[in-house]
């Protein structure tokens, strides 16, 4: 699959569980924003950047990692990452959990990538661990 259909499929798992869940989901016009979707639960709207994490942590297993940063386009690296002055949240969707977590800004704020943890490490340690059943939405 490419990236763009991932993204899709995640923009879509997304929509869905919104639906779900009784919330409205509005999309920008235009796709150059630092957002994917307007999330509206009725009280709030919330600002929120869309993920697919499927990436492979070089030195865990049961670990899936999303990145937070994207290149410009310009042939310059200029990778930039989420603040909460632009993003109320990052929304990701984990295939191998089969599960959508919600992260604040306090989780992905400055931040280059997320390790999100879908099995539980072998040695039990989950302080430190993001793991996708503390934040599945």
């Amino acid at each position: 699959m490419t990236t763009a259909q991932k993204g899709d499929i995640a923009w879509l798992k997304v929509v869905e569980r919104s639906v779900k869940k009784g919330w409205l989901a509005s999309r920008p016009i235009q796709e150059s924003g630092r957002y994917d979707l307007i999330l509206d639960d009725g009280e709030r709207l919330y600002r929120v950047q869309v993920k697919y994490a499927d990436g492979h942590s070089p030195n865990s297993k049961g670990v899936a990692r999303c990145q937070l940063t994207r290149n410009n386009g310009s042939g310059v690296n200029k990778n930039r990452k989420y603040s909460s002055e632009e993003v109320d949240a990052v929304v990701v969707y984990v295939p191998r959990a089969n599960s959508i977590c919600w992260f604040p800004p306090d989780v992905f704020e400055n931040k280059t990538s997320l390790n999100i943890r879908y099995e539980p490490t072998k040695n039990g340690q989950s302080k430190g661990c993001i793991l996708v059943q503390d934040y599945e939405w």
